[in-house]
């Protein structure tokens, strides 16, 4: 065994691990050597003693303080539920029909307003050189309006813009 043994070999024949030698050496429980790089190199001997008497190893700290104080996590904010936090099959008790058609209204209000959302992006994109843009548009997000309902699909959506479009 030579001289001076890398934290490595020392925490393997000591059976633990290389952040607990830092910690004993941090409490002054052993003594390292700093190599002019700066790693830290254990005297053979001390490791062979503490190898040979393991009633000389120091115990784990009961209680440890650490270097950096956390604060404690906020709170976290209360909102109150929505319906889309009930799960549809909650929805679906016999004594609940009122929610349950509420919840299918506002599903089908959100569904048609990203329809006609998405049908006047298509209209902007399909627009954008012409020099009339702008009641172009507004024709397109009136008909959408007028027409889609949550039966409609985003290809039903496309289709009608182009027929809009096409026809002026």
């Amino acid at each position: 065994m030579s001289d001076l043994v890398r934290p490595q070999d020392a925490a393997r024949q000591l059976g633990v691990q290389v952040k607990t030698l830092a910690r004993w050496e941090r409490d002054g429980k052993i003594s390292a050597i700093r190599t002019p790089g700066g790693q830290r190199r254990y005297r053979a001997a001390e490791i062979l003693a503490l190898q040979e008497n393991p009633a000389a190893v120091p115990a784990p700290p009961i209680q440890r303080e650490t270097r950096h104080q956390v604060a404690p996590a906020p709170a976290p904010i209360e909102r109150r539920p929505t319906l889309q936090d009930v799960p549809l099959e909650r929805l679906q008790v016999q004594d609940e029909p009122e929610r349950l058609a509420e919840w299918e209204a506002e599903n089908n209000r959100r569904r048609v307003a990203r329809l006609v959302e998405g049908g006047t992006w298509r209209a902007r994109v399909r627009t954008w050189a012409r020099a009339d843009v702008r009641e172009l548009r507004e024709d397109v997000e009136r008909a959408l309006t007028a027409e889609v309902d949550h039966h409609w699909n985003e290809q039903d959506v496309r289709q009608r813009v182009d027929e809009i479009l096409d026809d002026d």
